[in-house]
């Protein structure tokens, strides 16, 4: 059995946001998901990630979200 991984299509933009540069990248991570962004302002970044189920119910008459938020102190050198 061959397993073919298609090449991520990376897109990168840079901007000037009130003095700091603000980086937009797509295809650099999480290839899994069904789209992945990661947004960089100075020294913050954040990856934004979402999937979606393949097979929607039609019965739904809503969107069912979940937001799952890490927010790891000790990556900045903090004790919380």
């Amino acid at each position: 059995m061959s397993y073919s991984r298609k090449q991520p299509n990376i897109i990168t933009t840079e901007h000037d946001f009130y003095g700091q540069k603000l980086t937009i990248s797509t295809g650099l991570m999480a290839p899994n998901a069904d789209a992945a962004v990661r947004v960089k302002l100075g020294e913050t970044e954040v990856l934004v990630t979402t999937v979606m189920n393949r097979n929607p119910n039609p019965n739904k008459d809503f969107l069912p979200l979940a937001i799952d938020f890490r927010d790891y102190y000790p990556a900045v050198g903090k004790i919380g």
